[in-house]
């Protein structure tokens, strides 16, 4: 049995009184697209990136500035916890069946001890040598880099995915846009613009704006080990998967690694 503890981080966590500047800033610094909550130490909830996206442009808040969003208004409050002697493949179906992206570790105490997220469980598939074209991918759908990035977010929030590959007229891949793109965007936009122009200027914002440019990629028949490392030592939130001639095949998200390894398939 593969535990728990041997792929779990020290819990990345903020108080529920930080605002949500600071807590992007720490989840950038870490390379984490979740973070725990606290107050006083205790476990209340977690932030994802979903939670970011869904909260940032909601009709409530989108003038407001991101310093002035505390943790505690961006938080899940309904939490599934796993412990360090687990087995992995039961963190791995809390995130896939929770569609969340991390599982608070606790010990016998209920005090947390660490944070279990996709970006560690995928390190179990460096060593594996079955083709990447063997881990289901998710349908995706695609953006054109003229689309808004509100438009993008939308769309984002809708699929469920994490990661949307970005054509341009003749259906060729020109980008790849994530959720961490969209919101870094989103924040950046907020800085710079006055309040008194976001609505108007918001329109002007496209996923050509927020995409990586030439994402990297591989192909239908590289190891799985090697799509986990180029996802690993890029931060990707969704991995390009082209054919020998480069036409897109699919985008596997960081997620259907993490649902194959729910179901076993390792």
């Amino acid at each position: 049995m593969v535990l728990v503890r041997n792929y779990m981080r020290a819990p990345p966590q903020v108080d529920k009184d930080r605002p949500l500047s600071y807590v992007l800033d720490l989840m950038e610094d870490l390379g984490v697209s979740c973070i725990a909550v606290t107050d006083e130490k205790r476990l209340i909830g977690l932030i994802t990136l979903r939670n970011v996206l869904e909260r940032i442009w909601s009709e409530r808040v989108r003038l407001m500035s991101f310093s002035s969003l505390y943790a505690s208004s961006v938080m899940s409050i309904n939490l599934r916890t796993t412990s360090p002697n687990a087995d992995i493949y039961e963190a791995a179906k809390f995130i896939a069946l929770g569609d969340v992206c991390g599982v608070p570790v606790v010990d016998d105490s209920g005090d947390l001890v660490g944070l279990v997220t996709e970006e560690d469980l995928i390190k179990f598939y460096l060593d594996k040598s079955f083709p990447v074209r063997i881990i289901p991918s998710s349908d995706f759908v695609a953006l054109k880099p003229d689309d808004r990035v509100l438009h993008a977010r939308a769309t984002m929030i809708e699929s469920g995915l994490q990661a949307l590959p970005v054509l341009n007229n003749d259906g060729r891949l020109v980008g790849l846009v994530s959720d961490w793109d969209l919101i870094k965007a989103l924040r950046l936009f907020h800085e710079r613009t006055p309040e008194k122009h976001r609505r108007r200027r918001i329109k002007f914002l496209f996923v050509s704006d927020a995409m990586r440019r030439a994402p990297p990629h591989v192909l239908e028949d590289s190891t799985v080990g090697e799509a986990a490392k180029l996802i690993i030592e890029n931060q990707l939130r969704g991995l390009v998967v082209t054919d020998f001639k480069g036409d897109l095949k699919s985008v596997v998200q960081l997620r259907d690694f993490i649902k194959f390894l729910a179901l076993g398939g390792a």
